[in-house]
C-alpha cells in the first residue's frame, strides 16, 4: 500500500513539473500560422515580432541548459517559412525582429548578476547568432571578438565563412 502511495507522489511531481516547464514555453502557434500564409500582412509582421521577443526573452531569462537548448531549438525551427512565395518577406523580418531582440538582450545582459548568469546568456546569444547563419545578425558578435573570455571570443559566431567576409568589409 505505502509503494501505491509513492507511485502517486511520484507521478503527481512529474505532472506538476510539466505544468511547469510549459508555463514557461514559448508560444509558437501564431508563429506557426504566420509560416505557412503565402502573403504575409503588418498584423504577420507584428506576431513575427512577438514570436522573436517572446523567444529571446525566455531564453534569457532560463538557467537550465537542456532548457536553453530548447529554446534555441525553437527559434532555429521557426526561421525559415513554410511558404515558398513568402519566405522572403518573413525572413527579412524574422532577421530584422532577432537583431532588435537579441541586440537589446546583449545590452541588458550587461547589468545581470552573478556574473556566471551573464555569461551564460551572453554565451546563448552567441550561440544562437552563429546558428542562425545570418550575416546581418554577425555585427552584434563582432564586439565579443576582443573578448578575453576565450569562450565568449569562440562564441562571437565569426567562424562562419559569411561572418568573416562581413568583419573584413567592417574592418575596411
Amino acid at each position: 500500500m505505502k509503494k501505491n502511495y509513492t507511485n502517486v507522489a511520484i507521478l503527481m511531481l512529474f505532472l506538476v513539473l510539466a505544468v511547469i516547464c510549459n508555463c514557461f514555453a514559448v508560444n509558437t502557434k501564431q508563429i506557426d500560422d504566420v509560416r505557412d500564409k503565402a502573403v504575409l500582412s503588418s498584423e504577420d509582421f507584428e506576431a513575427i515580432d512577438k514570436f522573436m521577443a517572446e523567444a529571446i526573452d525566455t531564453l534569457v531569462k532560463t538557467t537550465d541548459f537542456t532548457s536553453i537548448a530548447n529554446d534555441r531549438a525553437v527559434i532555429l525551427a521557426r526561421n525559415k517559412s513554410g511558404e515558398g512565395s513568402a519566405q522572403a518577406q518573413y525572413a527579412d523580418k524574422f532577421y530584422e525582429s532577432a537583431y532588435k531582440h537579441i541586440s537589446a538582450a546583449l545590452k541588458q545582459s550587461k547589468y545581470l548578476a552573478p556574473e556566471d548568469q551573464r555569461f551564460k546568456v551572453v554565451t546563448n546569444l552567441l550561440i544562437l547568432i552563429d546558428e542562425l547563419e545570418d550575416v546581418r545578425l554577425a555585427k552584434l558578435a563582432v564586439g565579443y571578438l576582443k573578448d578575453k573570455n576565450e569562450v565568449l571570443l569562440g562564441g562571437s559566431c565569426c567562424w562562419q565563412p559569411a561572418c568573416c567576409r562581413a568583419v573584413k568589409l567592417w574592418k575596411s
